[in-house]
């Protein structure tokens, strides 16, 4: 089994701004394949308030991740609590089964909750 850093990582800082945050040290790397020829991603990184540590709106984060033609080949995401977040709290997207390794790139942005 291989592991391979994804070496773009794509934020949306105009969104971020928006929903009062800044994504830290967002890193992601795919591991693979296994016996069922099935790769595994794992994308980490911090959430940050931006207003004194406390968020107006729960929300979402959410993950795509594209191959090198541009294809959206995995999304996940996660739903923040404004009442449970204290100003900095870290995320962990995990995507196992994904069907590919050629992954060349990754989005994080928020999102409003649904």
């Amino acid at each position: 089994m291989t592991s391979q850093k994804i070496a773009t990582i794509e934020r949306l800082e105009m969104l971020e701004e928006k929903f009062g945050i800044s994504l830290n040290g967002v890193y992601a790397e795919i591991y693979g394949p296994d016996d069922h020829e099935n790769w595994t991603l794992k994308v980490n990184g911090e959430i940050l308030a931006l207003n004194g540590g406390e968020l107006e709106n729960d929300f979402s984060l959410k993950m795509s991740a594209f191959n090198s033609v541009g294809d959206c080949v995995e999304t996940n995401d996660l739903n923040i609590s404004a009442e449970l977040f204290f100003g900095i709290d870290t995320f962990s997207f995990y995507c196992g089964w994904v069907s590919t390794g050629d992954i060349q790139k990754v989005r994080v942005f928020p999102t409003k909750k649904a």
